[in-house]
């Protein structure tokens, strides 16, 4: 080499897809998601070497050449980990709107989940897909575009993917037949386009206040955070489709709620006066005294 002139170590160019890195020796290249394999090129020599995520690779030693000609080997072992970049995770599931409802009037009621965080959802960064409707199925309300978490296109299942059919006949998750109790153990039900778990059937008649008190006191299948839902929410069941309610004269009277009575409280105050909730009922909506005895759903966030 020649007296006075500094050695020469050109900076290791990385190439992973569109992108070209510059790093020095004993650098760490972070390799991206899309494009895992990666070119490794100096003045002298290049290679393709495949990196995946979360794998070490260690360079072999090559040699750089001095201004005047003279050999000079770079230090030994260059060693790039290519991390994982934005990993695709999850299902996005598509919450009701909260109310505009602002002023709380009892423990747990519609504004009080709002205010208190029981409404929130973000939902995975980067899903892997969204839960979405099948609008070209012969029952898109109750019919998933894709595969549910537990593979199969009901919108409504068991904990374990288990449903029931148009006909009121189980099957596992796979569809093959069972039984009402291995189909929804617990008599609990998952929605798999909201994202929410619900109680199978309502939960007797009683007045509005009892009802938040007795939802917060629910411990079902062993889950103890439970509410009565807000007008939107118990909503969002509600179904319209005659032929899936049979003849029965109620919105929740299909697989797997199958609810024969009307008149669902919601946790939402009506907006013209304190004493009375809204409601949905046969056909229609509307709003009812907080007194009067009638049944109602409980719920919680089953995926969060």
């Amino acid at each position: 080499m020649a007296a006075g002139k500094p050695p020469i170590f050109p900076k290791v160019r990385i190439i992973d897809g569109a992108k070209d890195f510059d790093i020095s020796p004993a650098q760490t290249y972070i390799c991206g998601s899309a494009a895992p394999d990666a070119t490794y090129e100096n003045s002298d020599q290049s290679f393709t070497q495949d990196i995946s995520p979360g794998v070490t690779f260690v360079a072999p030693d090559v040699t750089h050449i001095d201004t005047d000609g003279t050999p000079i080997p770079t230090p030994a072992n260059n060693v790039f980990v290519c991390t994982p970049g934005v990993i695709p995770l999850g299902i996005y599931y598509f919450r009701p709107p909260i109310k505009s409802q602002n002023i709380s009037y009892a423990l747990h009621d519609d504004a009080w989940q709002v205010q208190n965080g029981i409404r929130n959802y973000l939902g995975p960064t980067n899903p892997v897909q969204f839960a979405l409707l099948d609008h070209n199925a012969t029952h898109p309300f109750t019919t998933l575009l894709n595969n549910n978490t537990f593979g199969n296109l009901f919108r409504f299942t068991g904990s374990t993917g288990g449903y029931q059919d148009i006909n009121k006949d189980y099957f596992d998750k796979d569809g093959v037949a069972t039984t009402e109790a291995l189909a929804f153990p617990d008599d609990y039900v998952v929605d798999n386009y909201t994202g929410l778990g619900w109680t199978r059937f309502s939960q007797g008649n009683d007045s509005w206040n009892n009802h938040l008190v007795n939802a917060d006191g629910l411990i079902l299948a062993g889950f103890d955070d439970w509410f009565m839902p807000d007008y939107e929410t118990i909503f969002s069941i509600s179904n319209h489709d005659l032929t899936e309610l049979s003849g029965v004269s109620s919105v929740f009277g299909y697989s797997p709620f199958n609810q024969v009575g009307s008149g669902i409280m919601s946790s939402t105050t009506a907006g013209d006066s304190t004493t009375t909730m809204m409601r949905t009922a046969a056909y229609d909506v509307g709003k009812i005294s907080k007194a009067g005895n009638n049944p109602a759903f409980f719920y919680r966030n089953h995926f969060n």
